[in-house]
């Protein structure tokens, strides 16, 4: 019997390769994003020159935020500069490469699944100089989601410079991702995970994660000395036996029902005011006034709490502590007042996700991670003084670790990831499992959205990547821009059912089924209203034993088959698929009559099959 699986050389081959190239990629996108750190830090240092007189280097991880708790001389310069720095950053982004505006991570993912994670040259120089002047003059965003933009655009640049396949090119950009962020969270590990976690809601991409934690090792090996050898956040110390009594894991399930209701809240506050700033982009001359408008907005909450402004990355080390007195006005009144405490924690917050949803939302280039644990870090000090406190013997900074890790699991949509940096970036690995816990929990109840928008729900399939990898070497020429969608679709007989069918039809639709795996059904005017396919065949049968005609069946036949008209382009259709997740796409005329229909399953060989006629015609 023949043996099935790759042979030793492969397997060598492989091991070789990727150890090699993940210490290129890591050492690579782990100074990358040291040197990004070093800038935003010079941009911060210059803010505070100007709005106290006198020069103060930040050392660390120390932030705007950190240094807005203290007497600023001139507290209106901290909102007026950040609305500068917004701006200066927002002309270098819609200049020179528009694709860098907004979140990082939410790009990184499009142009992993559209892209084949091919970028241009110039992507990680303009993402880190646009990003550095917005975070570092004080923009309420944070620097990891432009350090994973930054570090896969690299990995791409790698795998383009060594002529990589598109396949490997696509590791090589996660790799990318996980160093650059290993490199600012010292979470390597958890960095790792993050980069295979974060493309898809329920899945990870593992053929990526030996080289993404590879490169994440050596990011965070070759940093290490550079920033010092210290983690980012206090170090937690925890009680095992306290942990994991059976109070402890009331509280933790309690905790995730309390957090889940804001990490909705938060995705839809997010969602709405992009596609908010998204519209108005359409009606303002220059784009890049966009984020200039969000900054405006913004500028009225960091005047009257400065410690919004910035990545949080400082106050947050600060809340991990579990002490918050710092924060509050009157604070020996509100100190001995629980839910006083309580609701002003989560005003903190609250204003910490609308400036940051307003910022990245409007354009600005910055990221979501950071803002989002310090909020969750301070809904989890809320749970504490409400509720947790009474219930179990846990210590207050636990809660904050644990609300920082399922706030950004359900935003996210990344429990796994999140719960181990938890683990590494409070140097207790005792964490991961209450982390984990608390995590799955809140991204189940928060539902199926999420902040980054371009996540898959799972791996595509195999033909989605082969098709791609066609488009890829036809993009920009004669026969790429002559594909049509009618070319790629298939005239399946569409069966009039919707509006009336008989038993006929309903033999038909079991033949097509049987011979095609799926069914077009049109209504009485030639319009597509559903589709029946291998799953629902079964009720197919159903109503013809029960000579129950087609009133029943159609309560189960799927109406969200999407349409593209006959004259779009293939990267139309290709688009229609990726992001809708479907492997059926309803081909329609002018009239929206139905045409053809585009199946996944085919659409490889159909581009292969115009590429090679095209190529054969050009030699003869």
């Amino acid at each position: 019997m023949p043996k099935i699986g790759l042979s030793r050389k492969a397997v060598i081959r492989y091991t070789e390769k990727w150890l090699a190239l993940g210490v290129v990629i890591g050492l690579i996108s782990g100074l990358a994003s040291y040197l990004f750190f070093y800038l935003i830090g010079f941009f911060e240092s210059l803010v505070l020159y100007i709005a106290n007189g006198s020069y103060t280097a930040l050392s660390g991880f120390k932030d705007i935020s950190t240094m807005a708790l203290g007497e600023i001389s001139k507290p209106y310069t901290i909102p007026l500069l950040s609305i500068l720095g917004i701006a200066l950053g927002s002309l270098i982004t819609y200049v020179f490469a528009p694709e860098t505006e907004g979140s990082g991570v939410d790009s990184t993912i499009r142009s992993y699944h559209r892209d084949m994670g091919k970028v241009r040259y110039r992507v990680p120089l303009v993402k880190a100089l646009s990003s550095a002047l917005s975070i570092g003059f004080g923009a309420s965003a944070g620097l990891q989601g432009p350090a994973i933009q930054i570090g896969s655009s690299l990995g791409s640049i790698v795998s383009r410079v060594l002529r990589l396949t598109p396949e490997d090119r696509r590791i090589a950009f996660v790799a990318g991702m996980a160093g650059g962020l290993s490199t600012l969270f010292r979470s390597p590990l958890g960095a790792a995970f993050f980069a295979v976690e974060v493309l898809y809601k329920r899945d990870l991409e593992v053929k990526a994660f030996i080289p993404a934690y590879i490169s994440s090792l050596v990011a965070f090996t070759v940093t290490a000395p550079l920033f010092g050898y210290s983690y980012i956040l206090p170090s937690l110390q925890v009680d095992p036996e306290k942990l994991f009594r059976f109070d402890s894991i009331v509280s933790y399930v309690l905790l995730a029902l309390y957090i889940a209701p804001f990490t909705y809240l938060f995705i839809a506050v997010y969602t709405s005011l992009r596609m908010f700033f998204n519209d108005l982009a359409k009606q303002l001359r220059f784009r890049a006034l966009k984020p200039i408008v969000g900054a405006v907005i913004v500028s009225p909450i960091i005047f009257v709490a400065p410690y919004i402004a910035g990545s949080g990355m400082g106050l947050l080390t600060l809340i991990l502590r579990g002490d918050v007195s710092f924060l509050l006005p009157h604070r020996d009144f509100i100190g001995y007042n629980a839910i006083l405490l309580s609701l002003m924690l989560v005003a903190i917050a609250l204003s910490k996700v609308i400036a940051t949803s307003i910022t990245i939302g409007s354009g600005v280039s910055g990221g979501l991670f950071m803002p989002s644990l310090l909020a969750g870090s301070m809904l989890g000090l809320s749970y504490y003084y409400l509720v947790g406190s009474h219930i179990s013997q846990l210590s207050p900074e636990i809660y904050a670790y644990l609300g920082m890790a399922c706030f950004m699991a359900g935003a996210a949509k990344v429990p796994l990831a999140v719960s181990i940096m938890a683990g590494e970036m409070g140097d207790n690995y005792l964490m991961i499992a209450p982390a984990l816990v608390t995590s799955l929990l809140v991204r189940e109840f928060s539902g199926e959205g999420s902040i980054y928008s371009w996540q898959l729900t799972s791996r595509v399939r195999e033909e989605v990547i082969k098709a791609l990898n066609i488009l890829e070497r036809i993009s920009g020429s004669r026969i790429y821009s002559s594909i049509t969608a009618r070319d790629l679709s298939q005239r399946i007989e569409g069966i009039k059912i919707c509006g009336g069918a008989d038993v006929g039809d309903l033999r038909n639709i079991e033949r097509t089924v049987l011979e095609y795996g799926f069914a077009p059904l049109i209504d009485s005017g030639g319009r597509p209203c559903g589709i029946i396919d291998v799953s629902n065949i079964d009720y197919v049968i159903d109503s013809l034993e029960k000579g129950s005609g087609v009133e029943e069946l159609l309560s189960f036949i799927r109406r969200d088959i999407p349409a593209v008209k006959h004259d779009r382009g293939v990267g139309d259709v290709v688009s229609v698929i990726l992001e809708r997740e479907v492997p059926y796409v309803f081909i329609v005329d002018d009239e929206g009559r139905y045409v053809g229909t585009v199946v996944l399953d085919d659409l490889y060989f159909r581009l292969l099959d115009i590429l090679l006629r095209a190529q054969s015609g050009r030699e003869s």
